[in-house]
């Protein structure tokens, strides 16, 4: 079994209160450096490319540097998501970056934006995740760039930068009236999610660790991904007929 991304959360602490992004229900931590590399031992064989991203600004993690070299060094191919508030003190780890995805529901977006052009070593990604509703950002990107948007997901920019446009979401909560019986996901088939504490769950819009599939720090991530729960979830989403309760509840899809 190989994942295209591993999610993994390294703080769950954010310094922003974004009407996008929903608050976990967890208590507020930062990863060790001895704990995550021992997820990054343990998920070796699984991946190559690693998100540093579930909840949580990573940037706000007071040795994310750290973790970011070690990735690096370990071979790992790393995606960081970030409001990109604190980048300005973090733009050396660049170059150990695949991929810098920027959400652009923060404050101050014209001065990231700024930031980000000037960043070569990585391909830059950013993120307006809420097009029907954020229509100043993108106003405020086409007189920067001097030109005109068209409503299409991704959007080049220039060179290695880039721009991701979707209609907002809905987190997916069991509270939701409104249930799916037939859809197929990725959960478990090219991607999964490790959040703050070693919690393994199926992606990474499982923020409160509902689905619990084990625990990383605990357990083999082999032994996790052979047990009965995990399995009956992957021949369910290749039926299209997810089996947990916040799959039934989930609308990403759509």
């Amino acid at each position: 079994m190989r994942f295209k991304r591993v999610y993994i959360e390294i703080t769950n602490r954010c310094n922003l209160n974004c009407p996008f992004c929903v608050p976990h229900q967890r208590e507020n931590r930062n990863m060790s450096l001895k704990d995550f590399k021992h997820i990054l031992q343990e998920i070796r064989p699984f991946t190559s490319y690693i998100y540093l991203h579930v909840k949580g600004e990573p940037l706000l993690h007071p040795q994310v540097d750290e973790f970011i070299k070690l990735a690096f060094q370990e071979g790992f191919q790393i995606n960081l998501t970030t409001n990109a508030t604190l980048l300005k003190e973090h733009l050396s780890i660049t170059k150990y970056l695949r991929q810098l995805n920027i959400s652009l529901h923060a404050t101050n977006s014209l001065e990231i934006v700024k930031l980000a052009k000037t960043i070569k070593d990585c391909i830059v990604c950013l993120r307006i995740w809420n097009i029907d509703k954020d229509i100043q950002n993108k106003k405020m990107l086409e007189e920067e760039f001097g030109i005109t948007i068209p409503k299409q997901e991704n959007f080049t920019l220039g060179p290695n930068l880039f721009l991701s446009q979707k209609e907002e979401f809905e987190w997916p909560s069991t509270d939701s009236s409104d249930m799916v019986q037939e859809k197929y996901c990725y959960g478990l088939i090219n991607q999964i999610g490790i959040l703050v504490d070693g919690t393994v769950v199926p992606c990474c819009l499982d923020h409160n660790g509902e689905i619990n599939l084990g625990n990383i720090l605990k357990e083999k991530m082999d032994d996790i991904l052979q047990s009965e729960r995990v399995q009956n979830i992957i021949e369910g989403f290749h039926a299209s007929k997810p089996v947990e309760k916040l799959c039934k509840h989930c609308h990403f899809k759509e």
